[in-house]
């Protein structure tokens, strides 16, 4: 049962850990990674409100940013959106297929400051009107093991909805890992454009050595809101390290260090009190293996290698509880569990924190034999071959302590479980607000041109009670617009989300979804 006890920890152990290295290595992929630096500013609007650091520019800011400041070496600023519909026209059949895909527009900046793997084709022809970039996993799905640069791919505008793009493929490049802030897809070229027209998330290329400099200096002439007519106003500026960004800037960000260090905590715990138990179960068992072990010392066995063979034992058991824990690993990957996991939990693609897994258990099963090895080797040959045993005061008083420790450990582990089942049944339970049941959604950018008339052919269907059409959908944050207003002097900033005026009839029960959201 200990051994059991051991594997089930160190399978924990072993996901606790790619989690938190899947956090801890955001974005360290790029080689200038600690020289890229992310744009933020926090206005008083956005302060009044309580809000942090925003990371929206436009498009114009970071060039006149880089003009004026010269520790800025270089800019990128780029928007990316998810589930984008690409057309792809099959040349010997003419038959036409619908992908959807991550797209990426991008400045030129990227390709130098990103340091992008080119596969084939010419990257910078790929950042010039009418081409793209596809990463490599994207080129694949696209057009299968066809050589992808040349082809044509067609979609729409994202600024002029009703345009029409053909583009050419240029380049490809390789896939970025999953921990990055760059995603696979398509990459467009961005060209600057109106002042106006916001949405893009700006990075800088920094010496960091000169980055607390620059913020101050940026802080000090205030010249982005000189520049935007509010001279009268106080804006703070923030440059956040690439590598810091996931954790360390909600903003942006989508990590979370204190579930790291929970995380971390819960999987080292965890293994900590499965030795305790493996070291209780080992002495349990020593009256046991005495009379063994006095008759070997009676024929001439030394000392050191009775210990030695005893911390020996506790080592491959120690190992065999891992090996154990990587079977139950792969059969875990495959089912359900995995989905509660943003990292990818396979010993393939972690074979060095498997490696480092199994270190630990070869270590910690010899620090855990060593006390047992001490303990058995230490009874009168006497006693143990008459099988009359007693635990000196000091034996007891460390039994004690090890089975209290394993006791405190269970308790929390059982109380932060409790809280856990208490937050998941108030996310699963809580009301909306609206109706939630017997509604399905369906995405509808591929004939956003004919929803009308899709509409009216649904409603024909007896099944169907009522239909209605929105941009968004509750729960869902990601591409909806904001809009940053003045009330009686106090600051608002306001959602927008569009929706056909029957959206009410279907939702029923409320117009409000918290927020601020505005419908």
């Amino acid at each position: 049962m200990a051994v059991i006890g051991l594997a089930i920890a160190y399978c924990i152990f072993y996901m606790a850990v790619v989690q938190s290295f899947y956090d801890l290595r955001f974005d360290r992929n790029f080689e200038k990674a600690d020289s890229i630096f992310l744009y933020s500013r926090i206005t008083p609007t956005s302060i009044q409100m309580g809000g942090d650091f925003r990371v929206i520019t436009n498009t114009v800011e970071p060039r006149e940013c880089a003009e004026r400041y010269p520790e800025i070496k270089n800019f990128c600023y780029l928007t990316i959106r998810n589930d984008k519909r690409f057309d792809i026209t099959d040349e010997k059949t003419g038959k036409q297929r619908i992908i959807y895909e991550t797209f990426t527009s991008a400045s030129i900046g990227l390709f130098d400051m990103f340091k992008l793997k080119v596969l084939h084709g010419d990257l910078k022809q790929a950042f010039t009107s009418q081409y793209v970039m596809l990463t490599e996993s994207t080129a694949k799905k696209m057009f299968g093991n066809e050589y992808p640069v040349g082809k044509q791919i067609s979609y729409y505008d994202y600024i002029n909805v009703d345009q029409l793009i053909v583009a050419t493929v240029a380049a490809v490049c390789a896939d970025f890992p999953a921990n990055c802030s760059l995603k696979n897809g398509v990459y467009q070229y961005q060209p600057e454009i109106a002042h106006s027209q916001w949405g893009y998330t700006t990075y800088f290329e920094i010496d960091p050595s000169n980055r607390d400099k620059l913020v101050k200096k940026m802080n000090d002439e205030q010249y982005m809101q000189k520049a935007e007519g509010k001279e009268n106003e106080n804006w703070q500026y923030e440059l956040t390290a690439l590598p810091k960004v996931h954790l360390w800037f909600p903003a942006k960000g989508e990590g979370n260090p204190v579930t790291v260090i929970a995380l971390l905590s819960v999987g080292i715990l965890l293994l900590v009190i499965s030795y305790i138990n493996f070291l209780n179960f080992s002495v349990a068992m020593a009256p046991v293996r005495a009379r063994n072990i006095n008759i070997r010392k009676i024929f001439g066995e030394s000392l050191f290698m009775l210990k030695i063979s005893v911390i020996m034992e506790a080592v491959f058991l120690s190992f065999i509880s891992f090996l154990l824990s990587i079977f139950l690993i792969q059969f875990l990957n495959t089912g359900a569990l995995k989905d509660f996991f943003i990292a990818d939990l396979s010993i393939t693609k972690n074979q060095g924190l498997a490696l480092f897994a199994g270190v630990v258990s070869i270590l910690s099963g010899f620090l855990a034999g060593i006390y047992p090895a001490f303990y058995t080797t230490a009874f009168n040959p006497a006693m143990a071959l008459s099988g009359v045993f007693s635990l000196s005061s000091r034996n007891k008083w460390l039994k004690n302590i090890s089975t209290s420790l394993q006791f405190i450990a269970a308790i929390f582990l059982i109380t932060v479980t409790l809280f856990v089942k208490f937050q998941y049944d108030f996310m699963r339970n809580k009301d909306w607000g609206i109706q939630t049941k017997n509604i399905l959604y369906v995405n509808t950018e591929s004939i956003r041109d004919n929803i009308d008339s899709f509409m009216n052919e649904l409603k024909q269907n007896s099944n169907i009670v009522d239909i209605t059409v929105s941009d968004n959908y509750p729960g869902r944050q990601e591409g909806m617009q904001s809009w940053g207003r003045e009330f009686e002097d106090v600051a608002i900033m306001i959602n927008i989300w569009y929706v056909k005026p029957d959206f009410f009839n279907l939702t029923k029960k409320s117009t409000s979804f918290g927020g601020g959201d505005v419908l």
